[in-house]
């Protein structure tokens, strides 16, 4: 049974990305978490415009951290989804959340990936790095709800 998955896998990760115009660019986005049981993952989403001129997300890589969420360990990560992919030279931008560890492990993946800034002049030839709008929005209105001190807890909105 684990043969015939992981097969089945193999063909499903061929496929998912066949429908990118060869040559053009792809935006990530990603995430990571730790389960309750203390399990951390990394999830990554390519965005693409199609031959058919339609956007497509895809999800490319639902990855184990095995240590902590140090922006290194993040961008080994990111690099081998990365070149499993064959993405090199297309990512025009990265979508994260406001984690310091992000806006270093983004250092990381320009000097990983510096063939970029040399060989493709699209926004300067660097990669784009973007903090999540609902994230930066869910930051503020935390800091005004604290500041005024209102501060639901779960236990309030389930019982309303």
């Amino acid at each position: 049974m684990r043969t015939l998955l992981a097969t089945k896998l193999v063909q499903i990760e061929a496929d998912m990305l066949k429908d990118v115009v060869l040559g053009s660019k792809v935006a990530l986005s990603l995430d990571c978490w730790s389960s309750v049981t203390r399990l951390s993952f990394m999830g990554i989403i390519a965005s693409f415009i199609d031959r058919h001129w339609t956007l497509q997300e895809v999800l490319i890589g639902f990855e184990p951290i095995h240590t902590e969420h140090s922006s290194a360990e993040l961008c080994g990560v990111l690099e081998r989804v990365i070149q499993q992919h064959q993405l090199e030279g297309r990512i025009i931008s990265i979508t994260t959340d406001n984690a310091s560890n992000n806006t270093t492990m983004m250092q990381d993946v320009e000097i990983m990936l510096d063939s970029i800034a040399t060989s493709d002049n699209f926004i300067g030839g660097k990669i784009q790095h973007i903090p999540c709008l609902a994230h930066v929005l869910q930051l503020g209105l935390q800091a005004l709800l604290r500041r005024i001190r209102i501060v639901p807890s779960n236990q309030e909105i389930l019982m309303n």
